[in-house]
């Protein structure tokens, strides 16, 4: 805001630099602004005695008076320091809470601190809740066990889009005959009810099939499966498998889809009654689900269990997995 490293001559330093800011970075002021309007902020080592940030805040709550976008801040609570008077320090106590007072006035909370290491704390926790909206769906399938294409095709789409609609955002790398059907789904929601650009709700990453080396393609596809995993915090299992010459056997990239998004810290949601890999998984986690949930209770069992008893319509399963991923979402 007030200059680079790379451009020292043009930095904001002088009263004079001050006044002019809003005729020389007019439109820096401009997009700040878009982005205090639309964003939600959190400032972090950032004391408020800004001119520029101040006027830009200004106008924002003169124009949105009953309709502010709500903001965060962290400020270390103030603590006696050594040597100091109990009159000065109560005088610095009185300073805080007022600086903090007017922070309100532009729709920002405070949040108070004892040591700066709770930072670190904090921002893993904003990510892990922010991650946990975004679902990686891994599977495939050459076939659905005793379901019929259609049926299970059916059943997909509806839970990609019941997914959307609930406020999740799909990535998905288009696993084989769970793909398609999935951003079906998923884009029909969104198509259907307005809900901003698809690509708030889904991301679509097909796997790159026409290398023709097998090293490089396995290369390509495990920095792929990496970058997807990045993106989520939930792994949603489903089915898992593929054809090998005449047969149909467990698809060990979806395997490796479980063992990434573990390695990256993700909550695995293995749909045991699609069976295959899926079911492996949920048999593997029903052993132990203490090993994979932080706070397993009664309930999280109970729903988990669910997940794994076989159904005669697969569409069976699209409340039980909405309710169990509801649950873990709402207690991360």
């Amino acid at each position: 805001m007030h200059g680079d490293v790379d451009h020292p001559n043009d930095a904001v330093l002088l009263k004079d630099d001050y006044e002019n800011y809003h005729l020389r970075r007019g439109p820096y002021l401009n997009a700040l602004s878009g982005d205090l309007v639309s964003k939600t902020f959190l400032f972090v080592g950032f004391s408020f005695t800004d001119p520029n940030l101040d006027y830009v805040l200004s106008r924002i709550r003169t124009t949105f008076r009953e309709h502010q976008r709500r903001h965060f801040c962290i400020f270390k609570r103030r603590t006696k320091q050594p040597n100091e008077t109990d009159a000065d320090f109560e005088h610095a106590q009185i300073k805080q809470r007022l600086a903090i007072s007017d922070l309100k006035r532009f729709n920002i909370k405070t949040l108070l601190i004892d040591d700066f290491a709770e930072i670190t704390d904090i921002l893993s926790k904003i990510e892990r809740t922010y991650r946990t909206r975004t679902i990686l769906v891994s599977g495939s399938a050459a076939e659905y066990g005793e379901w019929e294409a259609a049926a299970s095709e059916t059943f997909l789409r509806d839970l990609s889009g019941a997914l959307v609609q609930q406020g999740y955002r799909l990535v998905t790398g288009m696993g084989h005959g769970v793909g398609d059907a999935v951003i079906t789904g998923a884009i029909g929601e969104v198509y259907a009810h307005r809900k901003g650009h698809t690509e708030d709700s889904l991301v679509m990453r097909p796997f790159p099939r026409a290398n023709p080396d097998p090293a490089e393609r396995a290369r390509l596809w495990e920095a792929y499966r990496q970058e997807l995993a990045s993106e989520a915090g939930i792994c949603l299992v489903l089915f898992g498998n593929k054809t090998e010459g005449e047969s149909t056997v467990l698809a060990d990239g979806v395997r490796r889809e479980v063992e990434i998004a573990r390695e990256k810290g993700l909550t695995v949601v293995p749909i045991g009654a699609t069976g295959y890999v899926a079911g492996e998984v949920w048999g593997e986690m029903r052993q132990s689900l203490e090993k994979y949930f932080a706070n397993v209770t009664p309930e999280l069992a109970d729903k988990f269990e669910k997940l794994g008893i076989k159904v005669i319509n697969p569409s069976e399963l699209i409340s039980r997995t909405l309710d169990f991923i509801n649950l873990i979402t709402k207690e991360s």
